[in-house]
């Protein structure tokens, strides 16, 4: 079966120095994967150049098999992503938030925003202005966004943000329903190692711009240990120069 996501040696690099280097990861359908690094690590760029926000100088991404590059309209055709900020019009409500949304998608269902809206919990709150919405609903309102066309990957850079323990059960809920009954596909950047470890069927640790360890959740906490155990001895082993001076 052809890969949701397929990224081949890609390559990113800043002035200064900071960046991503030859990373390569395949997301298949349905799998939930966490993206994890520390601050800095390179994880917002992988995401933003996954998603066509900014451009590689080296490698390629695929999205059902079309490339962000080439052909960037049929790639995302099929994804949608939350990076960064829970960004939206604040003068104007939920729903209306969302109708501008819907533009981009032609034939969506009628009765979808009210759907997607009922899904995340906002259907009381659609008409008020999203200016006295809480930072929770924010959330929740662009998580709606990320939604509204049922895309089959979903990309999401730190989604608990904002959330009260409440949103976050309800967040890795509905990732799980969502995987499992409409075989839709996730890749999740998240600090909640803790969290992710119970929803994710991926991990792809990474720092200092690479990638050090990727696989399933039992092939990375082999052995009897933690996902958050896992990743601490991934991050704090010694760096590629480290290890050749101690050689």
């Amino acid at each position: 079966m052809e890969p949701v996501m397929e990224v081949r040696q890609v390559a990113k690099r800043y002035p200064g120095g900071r960046g991503v280097a030859n990373m390569s990861m395949q997301v298949g359908k349905a799998e939930v994967w966490g993206l994890f690094g520390p601050n800095g690590a390179g994880k917002t760029t992988l995401l933003k150049i996954l998603t066509g926000l900014c451009h590689a100088d080296a490698g390629s991404v695929k999205l059902f098999g079309h490339d962000i590059k080439g052909d960037f309209a049929s790639a995302m055709s099929r994804a949608s992503c939350l990076i960064e900020t829970a960004d939206a019009y604040e003068y104007m409500s939920a729903e209306r938030n969302l109708k501008l949304v819907a533009r981009f998608y032609p034939g969506l269902p009628d009765g979808r925003i009210d759907e997607v809206l009922e899904l995340v919990g906002l259907a009381r709150d659609k008409r008020r202005k999203v200016s006295g919405y809480s930072l929770g609903m924010k959330q929740r309102l662009a998580i709606a966004a990320a939604l509204l066309a049922r895309p089959e990957l979903i990309i999401l850079d730190e989604p608990t943000n904002g959330l009260d323990i409440e949103g976050i059960l309800w967040l890795r809920g509905l990732i799980s329903r969502l995987a499992r009954e409409e075989g839709t596909s996730f890749l999740i950047s998240s600090h909640g190692i803790q969290e992710m470890e119970q929803v994710c069927t991926h991990g792809c640790i990474i720092a200092e711009g690479e990638i050090i360890r990727q696989g399933t959740v039992a092939e990375l906490t082999h052995g009897g240990v933690s996902l958050e155990a896992a990743y601490i001895a991934a991050v704090n082993r010694p760096a590629k120069g480290e290890r050749k001076r101690h050689a």
